[in-house]
């Protein structure tokens, strides 16, 4: 009992080189979705308790005396968490509900060709068990206004990328005490 679809069907090469001779629209449609499903119910299960989350933080920072051509220490700091951190994913099991908030605090030594700091951070997210609030170390480097990070907090590491644009001060005619920085990494633990 043949078709002209089910003849069709089986004469064409991409059904007959993938082994779907004789399958109809709805079979093939059933088969990807059992396929699909099928890939998600065997992804791996995040453990209990485990941190997993990409987040973007973006925060005005205050440097003393400046960054400027020339190479010198400084301080860097938001003042408290004034910035912005939005994530995706879970802090200790808990999945992140919105954007919350994030500051720094440390020193520096570099100018705006390069640089290198390390301090502290704090982080507020809202998840759905409720306020996150963590802390922990950064160390950070540079070559222009694109560099590196690396963080730590009671378990979990932050692995990322930084960039900054000057808003006060142009590094050249005057220092540049304030900068936008943005930073985009993976939390893990």
């Amino acid at each position: 009992m043949s078709s002209n679809a089910e003849t069709h069907t089986a004469k064409h090469p991409l059904f007959n080189r993938l082994g779907y001779a004789g399958m109809r629209g709805a079979g093939i449609a059933g088969v990807l979705v059992a396929v699909l499903l099928s890939t998600f119910m065997a992804w791996p299960a995040q453990a209990q308790g485990a941190t997993s989350a990409t987040c973007s933080a973006t925060m005005l920072i205050r440097i003393s005396p400046g960054l400027t051509l020339v190479s010198r220490p400084g301080d860097i700091a938001t003042g408290g968490e004034t910035g912005s951190i939005v994530c995706v994913g879970t802090f200790n099991g808990d999945h992140v509900t919105g954007p919350g908030s994030f500051g720094v605090d440390g020193t520096l030594v570099g100018s705006c060709l390069a640089d290198s700091g390390s301090g502290t951070y704090a982080a507020t997210v809202p998840t759905d068990a409720g306020l996150k609030h963590f802390a922990g170390r950064f160390t950070e480097s540079s070559i222009g206004p694109v560099g590196h990070v690396d963080a730590s907090q009671p378990g979990a590491v932050f692995r990322g990328i930084e960039t900054f644009v000057p808003t006060h001060g142009d590094c050249v005619i005057a220092p540049a005490t304030e900068v936008v920085l943005n930073t985009t990494g993976l939390f893990q633990s």
